[in-house]
Formats: C-alpha cells, sequence, structure tokens
C-alpha cells in the first residue's frame, strides 16, 4: 500500500510537471497574418554564439490605413528557466545596416510580477546599454529608449496588452506605418519587404536602473539564423463583393400529381413487415445470450 501510494504520487508530480513545460502556446485571433519564427532562433550568449536553440516565438500582424499592430507569443521562460524575468522584442533593421541588430528600430516589452505591462519604444545604437543619464542627449553608442533621446526621437508606440500564461508571454501594440520619426524609426510601407530583427532575453532583477535599463542585451536567443529575413508586412485584401444578376425563380411542376390515401390492405402489409422486423431483432437477441450464457458455463 505504501509504495502504491508512493508511485501514484510521482506519476502526478510528472504530470503537473509535464502540464507546465508542454502547454500549448496561446494564439491571439484577430490578426490578418501571422508567423512562426521559432526555428530562425540562435543561443548568442558570449560562450555559445550562433548555436540554435529552440525558442517559441510567434509574430502576428495586422496592417489598417494608418498603423501596424504587433502581437507577439514567445516562451521566455526557455531562456531564464522561470518566466518571471523574460522580455521579447521584435524591430525593424535599416536596409542599409549589416551588422546584425545594430542600427534598428525595435519595441521590447515584458510583463512584471505584479502584472504591470512595460513596452519601450528602442533604437539599437549600440552592442550595450547606459543608464538614463548617458542616454539623455543624443549618445549614439548605447541601446536607449527613444523617449531619452533628442529630438526627433520620441516614443511611438501605443501599449495595446500584456500577460503571462503559463511559460509564455504575451505582448501586443501598434505605431503608425509612419511615425515622422526619420532618425529613430523604420517607416513600415505596405507590400515592401523589411528586414527584422526579434529575441528573448533576460532582465536584471536586482538593477537600481528602471525599465527598459535592466534588460540584458547580451544574455539572450535572437534571431542570429535570419540576419536577412525580410517580411512583407501588406494589408488583407478586401473581399470582393459578388452580385447575382439572374433573379432566382421558383421551379413550376407542369405535372401535379394528388396524394393518395394508402389502403387498408398495405397498412395492414406495413404493419406486418413492422411486426415481422421486432419479432426477428427479438429473436437474434435470445441467441446472442443464449450463446453467452453457453459459454459462461463452460
Amino acid at each position: 500500500m505504501k509504495y502504491s501510494l508512493v508511485f501514484v504520487a510521482v506519476v502526478v508530480l510528472f504530470g503537473c510537471f509535464a502540464l507546465q513545460v508542454l502547454s500549448a502556446p496561446p494564439d491571439l485571433p484577430g490578426y490578418d497574418f501571422s508567423l512562426d519564427l521559432s526555428d530562425k532562433m540562435a543561443n548568442v550568449t558570449p560562450s555559445t554564439s550562433d548555436i540554435p536553440v529552440y525558442v517559441y516565438y510567434k509574430l502576428y500582424w495586422t496592417v489598417d490605413a494608418t498603423d501596424i499592430h504587433i502581437g507577439i507569443v514567445c516562451n521566455g521562460s526557455a531562456i531564464t528557466g522561470t518566466n518571471a524575468n523574460s522580455y521579447c522584442g521584435f524591430g525593424f533593421r535599416r536596409s542599409n545596416e549589416t551588422t546584425g541588430m545594430l542600427g534598428s528600430d525595435a519595441v521590447s516589452g515584458t510583463v512584471t510580477a505584479g502584472n504591470a505591462l512595460q513596452i519601450a519604444d528602442l533604437t539599437l545604437d549600440g552592442r550595450g546599454w547606459g543608464d538614463p543619464t548617458s542616454c539623455i542627449g543624443g549618445v549614439t553608442s548605447i541601446i536607449c529608449p527613444d523617449e531619452d533621446k533628442t529630438a526627433p526621437c520620441k516614443n511611438d508606440v501605443v501599449a495595446v496588452g500584456g500577460r503571462r500564461e503559463n511559460e509564455f508571454l504575451v505582448l501586443e501594440w501598434r505605431r503608425k506605418l509612419n511615425t515622422g520619426d526619420t532618425r529613430c524609426d523604420v517607416a513600415v510601407v505596405p507590400g515592401v519587404g523589411i528586414p527584422v530583427v526579434f529575441s528573448v532575453g533576460l532582465i536584471d532583477t536586482t538593477s537600481v536602473d528602471p525599465w527598459p535599463y535592466s534588460m540584458l542585451p547580451h544574455d539572450f536567443a535572437a534571431n542570429v539564423l535570419a540576419e536577412n529575413l525580410y517580411i512583407v508586412f501588406d494589408r488583407k485584401p478586401a473581399a470582393t463583393p459578388t452580385t447575382d444578376t439572374n433573379t432566382p425563380t421558383t421551379p413550376v411542376d407542369t405535372n401535379p400529381t394528388t396524394p393518395t390515401t394508402p389502403t387498408d390492405t398495405e397498412m395492414t402489409n406495413q404493419t406486418s413487415e413492422d411486426s415481422s422486423s421486432s419479432t426477428h431483432s427479438l429473436i437474434y437477441s435470445l441467441i446472442g445470450f443464449s450463446t453467452l450464457f453457453a459459454i459462461r458455463l463452460l
């Protein structure tokens, strides 16, 4: 009995662990397009550079007349071991940049342990972070939030929503297709391919600096395997209305027939057939029951 209880406990614990690890990623309905980028990720930590690593990362988007709407579902726990201190990022590279993420117009976001949504509009001018003081004044050798840089840079991102669901981080935001910020933003032209960047990384929970300066840019998985990936952010084609110029007509039966009432003989025959069918069913049931009973006696 004691060993049975131990076995049951082990099975329950294993099942809970499997449910946590193998949870189905949430879907984001309402977007016109989506693209799974999981197989484009690589581990870019200094000790394991360019080693492919599986990190779930799915991009959703819709383009309307003035804005692009972005949704991301990523698996932060694949990097951090927990989902409490991870972030997801996505951005547009400048076509003339050939140095990976440098110069990109990016957005990073997270959801804190207290369920606070934090999203930042960034310019990746360097490979490292400064502090809030160093970004003010237009320093161009580090990563800075656009709102902390000099004009015309500004925050052009509107946070829409975010949550943590099992081991997944969900982020949604929107921005203008063309923000007018030529220094820090990349214009999105519907129908024209744009090189993109995307990543999942860690947040330094011991940092004295506020978000987004607490992100750790060198301990993350990113699109090293897809540095030349272009995505066409197009609008969904409008549905073409169809019209039927032919007026529907009701077919006319030129040979109408008068329904007839069955005769007494026909009704008697039908009743006999029904009764015979019921009798056959009863006989088959009795035969089957007798056979089973005989087998049990043997």
